[in-house]
């Protein structure tokens, strides 16, 4: 009797398996990849932009010192004036006085 190995059914038997599970393992690859060039674009699309967006943070960090100087400036403003009406008086009293 010959060997099962050397008769072709078997043979074409265990190719038919393999083939199938190499195909289905492309498919489930296909299936998981299947969005790569949206997201590739995507990608490539907000990457052109990076300049744009860095500028405009810069901008805005500027526009947060000015803001931050511009409401320090007025806290020191409020304070001279609190001090001149609440203390200014006192002082020429004191002045005055002499």
């Amino acid at each position: 009797m010959a060997d099962e190995m050397n008769s072709i059914p078997p043979r074409v038997g265990s190719l038919e398996m393999e083939v199938h599970t190499v195909r289905h393992r492309i498919t489930v690859l296909e299936d998981t990849h299947k969005d790569i060039p949206h997201r590739v674009a995507r990608v490539e699309s907000a990457i052109e932009r990076m300049p744009q967006i860095e500028a405009k943070l810069a901008e805005q960090g500027d526009m947060i010192k000015r803001g931050f100087i511009m409401t320090h400036g007025i806290l020191l403003g409020a304070g001279g004036m609190w001090v001149i009406f609440n203390v200014g008086p006192k002082i020429l009293q004191f002045m005055g006085a002499r």
